[in-house]
């Protein structure tokens, strides 16, 4: 009768040992997590939090500018200095659609 293949390894100190795959046999082929879905959900909250206060801050020392059309909806049409930066924003975006007709963007699909 023909003898079953034995499996050996070689390891790190060239030793062959029948341990060596036996210790290995039920192992995980895949990196196993390194922290749990709490400290994962409190690190996510957090850096959540942080980018909102960022944003606030931003928001308030750069304030948004409306476009002609919000500041008619939201009846701010007689303050020259919101209308003007109105107009320079409408004008800006037309001057920038005029340079990037539709259709002009990536064109090869990878």
């Amino acid at each position: 009768a023909p003898r079953a293949q034995e499996v050996t390894r070689v390891d790190k100190n060239l030793n062959v040992t029948r341990e060596t795959i036996k210790k290995d046999v039920f192992r995980p082929s895949w990196a196993q997590p390194t922290m749990t879905l709490e400290e994962v959900a409190e690190i996510e909250m957090q850096q959540a939090k942080e980018k909102e206060e960022r944003e606030r801050a931003y928001r308030a020392e750069n304030p948004e500018v409306l476009t002609a059309e919000q500041l008619a909806e939201q009846g701010l049409e007689d303050d020259y200095d919101l209308a003007d930066k109105a107009a320079k924003k409408d004008r800006d975006w037309d001057d920038w659609k005029d340079d990037n007709p539709k259709g002009r963007g990536v064109t090869k699909r990878f």
